[in-house]
């Protein structure tokens, strides 16, 4: 079986961190604010990147909005509600009147 030449580079951008213990389930967040406090200019720049292509999308891309409604006249069973509420009123002695010409 022919050998394999692998080298072994050594990535000094990982130099600074440290291997956890292989038994540990815990996260350590002293270093892991360590490590985004590090990263603050990168975080914020692409924060501030994807801030400004939104904008700019939300000018440059046309506004669209669409609606459709049917509108139907009321049927004697929906009136029903109203008509207990307006008789109740009567009892009252609150005359109230509702038709179709008038509006809100």
């Amino acid at each position: 079986m022919p050998s394999l030449n692998v080298k072994q580079e050594k990535n000094q951008s990982f130099a600074g961190y440290s291997l956890p213990p292989a038994n540990s389930h815990e996260i350590d967040l002293f270093s892991l604010i360590e490590v985004l406090w590090q990263a603050k200019r990168r975080i914020l720049a692409t924060v501030f990147a994807f801030a400004c292509v939104g904008l700019l999308l939300s000018f440059l891309l046309p506004q669209k909005w669409t609606s459709q409604a049917i509108v139907t006249p009321a049927e004697s069973v929906q009136w029903q509600g109203l008509e207990r509420t307006l008789t109740a009123l009567r009892v009252l002695d609150m005359e109230v009147s509702v038709d179709r010409a008038q509006r809100l």
